[in-house]
């Protein structure tokens, strides 16, 4: 494949959000800190995914940085199934729960922080969301997984994926 587009250098994160006790989660791709004072991140989701739903609703969300060390049912539990039709942390375990009464995921992840939504842009398919960082923490040193590792090293898991999806 030919496309500049893969050249772009992306973390991966699994972006959990809760609304009346309903847990979801999903990976992303499109996440990054946009100001060092006050400390603010953006996020963008497309609309249909069932994640987004409960942050438009709440107005907040943990990501949990994904570390290389993960295993690729992570990937497989919050990237190739919708959380509208099951509940993907039924046979997860490795969370904690957050003062914002969200998960933070603490396998496969290097470190978390929360997030307040200051403010949300249209932005046709996808939600931009635009938010304050509240709480964070570091669970360990394990480098960050970007996109292009992924590609690299999962590559047989993601073969192995049987329903066509993506990530």
């Amino acid at each position: 494949m030919n496309d500049p587009l893969l050249n772009i250098s992306y973390g991966l994160f699994v972006i959990t959000a809760n609304k009346d006790g309903r847990d979801n989660g999903c990976i992303a791709d499109a996440f990054q800190q946009v100001t060092s004072l006050p400390e603010q991140v953006s996020l963008c989701l497309n609309k249909s995914d069932f994640t987004c739903d409960l942050i438009v609703s709440t107005g907040k969300f943990t990501v949990s940085i994904i570390s290389e060390n993960a295993d690729f049912e992570l990937f497989r539990t919050f990237g190739f199934q919708s959380g509208r039709n099951i509940d993907k942390f039924a046979n997860f375990g490795a969370v904690r729960r957050l003062p914002n009464d969200t998960l933070a995921i603490i396998a496969g992840t290097n470190s978390y922080l929360t997030v307040n939504v200051n403010q949300t842009i249209d932005l046709g398919t996808h939600l931009l969301f635009i938010g304050k960082v509240d709480e964070k923490e570091v669970l360990n040193d394990e480098p960050s997984m970007t996109y292009a590792y992924y590609r690299k090293h999962m590559r047989k898991s993601l073969a192995d994926n049987t329903d066509g999806s993506h990530i």
